[in-house]
């Protein structure tokens, strides 16, 4: 029979991490704690819904049809993410991403165009993108966005 000492022991503890974490919390804590860093997060996501709304009423850029896929300001549903799609014969989402990175030097998540994790085959309407809002963003970056989405989409109609 094996025995085991007893010595309560998980190994070498990894103090740089308890030191991280300790600033993180204290970086938190100094711009109001995580409810004032929530209600920032929701406010830069729901002028960016405002502003994707705002792209998908203008009747020059209808052709790109521009559709959010996220709740509006105000729902329970909302998160710090919005996420819109545009239609599959206008640009492919990982096309508009990757013109947002180069001309624009915007990072976007895409979800491809055609996604296999749905079993019947026919998830095209799948063609958008996510935005993740967060406390190191500001309504600047919200106008800059809405600013090269317009450029981009007015370019390619």
């Amino acid at each position: 029979m094996l025995l085991f000492a007893d010595t309560h022991s998980s190994g070498t503890t990894p103090m740089h991490t308890v030191a991280g974490l300790g600033q993180a919390v204290s970086y938190l804590d100094s711009l109001g704690g995580a409810d004032a860093v929530q209600r920032h997060n929701l406010s830069l996501r729901n002028a960016m819904w405002q502003e994707l709304k705002g792209l998908a009423a203008e009747p020059e850029l209808a052709a790109a049809g521009l559709r959010l896929l996220s709740p509006p300001p105000g729902s329970e549903l909302a998160s710090s993410i919005v996420s819109f799609s545009v239609a599959r014969d206008f640009m492919d989402a990982a096309e508009l991403a990757a013109k947002l990175k180069q001309d624009h030097a915007i990072i976007v998540k895409t979800k491809p165009h055609h996604n296999p994790e749905f079993p019947d085959g026919d998830a095209n309407w799948i063609n958008s993108m996510r935005l993740s809002w967060h406390v190191f963003n500001s309504q600047a970056d919200v106008r800059t966005m809405a600013t090269a989405l317009r450029a981009i989409i007015s370019g390619a109609l």
